[in-house]
């Protein structure tokens, strides 16, 4: 038997074995054993579709729920792997610092977003939260919810949004219609780009799992520069089969999130606010006696009290203010906003009274005092009467914008990453370029293309016009860490040694 029909039956088998079909017994294959099933929760749908029915071989029942399943294919594909190399704030090293990567960020929120949905379940059922609620949100389910935040993040490129910036004008300058979106690029890649099978494509998720990923229910809006220009869940090719069919199957329509995805989207709004401050105070870089400057001479300037401002960035603030009162019409309130700008200079206060010195009590006071905000929120979440999706109470909306601005003032606007964001804009936007061009010049020729990294060669097998290649390159991308990619980009100028980081 010649060598690729060898390896055909070995991925026949290999299909066959994962699908439960078969079994493996000792040095032979058999019928797989049978299984019980746990019960499921009230709260977990009945019917949970896969985009591929999954067969059970021989009527036998799997173990896991299907939520768990998808829970669990997520937290073991290489596409989530890869976000322990992914930016989050800063390039993940091996200077012993611990930052967060995107890796940690996303187990963050999977953990935040199951407790949420874990409270609502208890709540669940007395009059607190009618079941109809939860059904109108499209069910309820915490290893949903904590399979989204796991996956939330997966599309995100390498150098985090430094480089989805230049993924943007990269991709409008080959007319992509649809440009680039890290949320969008998420989905395309569990429904599409993740290889869990070798004759199917994507992770092959239930609807349930698909739609709790989705943040902004609707594609990109083509014209003008209002807010779904910028944020959308899914491209043209992906929108009909991967974006509503997953939401009308469990009864959602429209612009609303389901229920699983707004636990999601609260959980991410809550890990974000509070552990970039964490990173940069632990690693000695919080101006922790200026920010309460800051928030002070707000405070005065409220009470009008006369008293000259120490800095007149307090300033800032009130553009923060203004412009959470434009967007947010439906929940923005000055009073709570004014009350949010106390808490936070209570938090800072004394929980980073002074400069991080790695002793013991840092460390206590700084995790007890977020892990303190954390299980101060959730209770407090709601599920919204008239939308069906959860909410976080005004008043913590409130306090997380202001950490939110914080983090954006003294985190992400350091002169320090502009100078790193601006070299990785560089390097990246050279190595689209070169890969495009280089896929390019191979056209059909298969000796040619044979010389292409494996996964990029398949990427780019259809790729038969220059938006199509562009797409691809882009898919490429965004399969990297920060690593492989820097690497790659050596590679591609010849001034590093040859590597196979980047032949994924």
């Amino acid at each position: 038997m010649e060598r690729a029909s060898l390896q055909a039956v070995a991925v026949e088998l290999w299909d066959a074995i994962q699908w439960g079909e078969i079994e493996l017994v000792g040095d032979r294959v058999a019928a797989p054993r049978a299984r019980v099933s746990q019960q499921i929760s009230p709260l977990n749908r009945d019917i949970r579709e896969r985009q591929e029915p999954r067969p059970s071989g021989n009527g036998s029942q799997v173990r896991r729920q299907e939520s768990q399943i998808d829970r669990d294919r997520i937290l073991h594909s290489w596409t989530f792997r890869r976000l322990e190399g992914v930016t989050q704030i800063v390039t993940p090293d091996h200077s012993g610092d611990l930052k967060h990567s995107r890796l940690t960020h996303s187990l963050k929120v999977a953990q935040v977003g199951r407790r949420i949905a874990e409270e609502f379940a208890l709540r669940t059922g007395a009059d607190e939260i009618p079941k109809d609620l939860i059904n109108k949100g499209g069910g309820l389910d915490p290893n949903t919810v904590e399979a989204a935040g796991l996956a939330h993040d997966i599309g995100h490129p390498p150098f985090g949004h430094a480089g989805e910036d230049v993924l943007k004008d990269w991709a409008k300058d080959w007319k992509l219609a649809d440009g680039f979106e890290g949320n969008a690029q998420t989905l395309r890649i569990i429904t599409r780009r993740e290889f869990r099978f070798c004759h199917e494509d994507g992770m092959n998720l239930t609807n349930a799992t698909k739609a709790a990923v989705i943040k902004y229910p609707w594609k990109r809006k083509k014209t003008g520069d209002d807010y779904r220009t910028k944020k959308f869940n899914a491209y043209d090719d992906d929108y009909d089969m991967h974006l509503l069919k997953p939401r009308k199957a469990l009864g959602v329509m429209g612009d609303v999130q389901t229920l699983e995805a707004s636990i999601m989207d609260i959980a991410d709004d809550i890990t974000y606010a509070l552990h970039d401050l964490e990173d940069f105070y632990t690693a000695g870089l919080f101006p922790r006696n200026h920010i309460t400057a800051i928030l002070d001479d707000y405070s005065d300037k409220q009470k009008k009290n006369g008293d000259p401002p120490t800095t007149y960035q307090y300033q800032d603030l009130e553009e923060c203010k203004i412009g959470l009162a434009k967007k947010n019409k439906d929940v923005y309130d000055k009073i709570l906003f004014d009350q949010a700008i106390n808490k936070v200079l209570t938090l800072v206060r004394f929980s980073m009274y002074r400069q991080f010195d790695g002793s013991r009590s840092a460390y206590a006071l700084i995790r007890t005092a977020f892990a303190g905000r954390v299980d101060f929120y959730i209770p407090r979440i709601a599920v919204d009467k008239k939308s069906g999706i959860a909410k976080l109470h005004p008043e913590d909306w409130h306090e997380i914008q202001v950490l939110k601005w914080l983090t954006s003032q003294f985190v992400h606007s350091r002169a320090e990453l502009a100078i790193t964001q601006h070299g990785q804009s560089y390097v990246m936007r050279s190595i689209l370029d070169q890969l495009f061009t280089w896929c390019k010049s191979c056209g059909t020729d298969p000796q040619k293309r044979a010389k292409l990294p494996a996964t990029f060669r398949e990427l780019t097998e259809h790729a038969h016009d220059d938006a199509a290649l562009a797409r691809a390159v882009i898919d490429y991308i965004c399969q990297l860490t920060d690593g492989q990619l820097q690497s790659l980009g050596r590679a591609l100028k010849g001034s590093g040694p040859p590597s196979t980081l980047y032949l994924v």
